[in-house]
């Protein structure tokens, strides 16, 4: 999703810098910590949307495990991001990192619950995730990571100077 894209952008940038032993730009990790509060706030409009007009808001405030995750998702890992970072999201880098992971936690928590927690499975029946589906997923977040490595590196996002514009000096 866009929303775990822009976050873990932001989380990868963060470590590359550190591991690279080069400063942070602090409005890089707020720039993209903010678009993904707004594509999280779009989400979960969409999300409140779907359940009202598909006529599911019973289920949706049923006392189940399953109404249970769903309202866990959206209010936990993506509502409450949203708001730590729209709200003081750029006078905090750590609060920003922890919106920031809650996002990540959140999208991976969905995953979850549509592969394993809210599976109906047969009486007596028990499923978990098989290895290759942990190592599938490690590999794509790998991939994600190298990518943007790849990016900062090639792109030259972390700069030792900070470039000098014509007419500045």
């Amino acid at each position: 999703s866009i929303m775990a894209g822009l976050s873990l952008a932001a989380v990868v940038y963060w470590l590359a810098a550190r591991l690279a032993r080069k400063p942070v730009q602090p409005k890089i990790i707020f720039g993209l910590a903010r678009g993904a509060a707004v594509v999280g706030l779009g989400y979960l409009a969409l999300k409140l949307g779907e359940v009202i007009v598909s006529g599911d808001i019973g289920l949706a405030l049923a006392p189940t495990r399953f109404a249970a995750l769903w309202w866990t998702e959206m209010l936990v890992f993506v509502a409450l991001p949203a708001v730590l970072i729209l709200v003081s999201g750029r006078k905090s880098l750590q609060r920003t990192g922890i919106a920031l992971m809650l996002i990540l936690l959140g999208v991976l928590m969905n995953r979850f619950d549509a592969t394993m927690f809210a599976q109906l499975l047969p009486s007596g029946a028990s499923y978990f995730p098989h290895l290759i589906e942990w190592l599938t997923t490690a590999g794509i977040l790998a991939a994600a990571a190298l990518a943007w490595i790849l990016g900062v590196r090639l792109l030259n996002i972390m700069e030792d100077d900070p470039p000098h514009h014509a007419g500045s000096e």
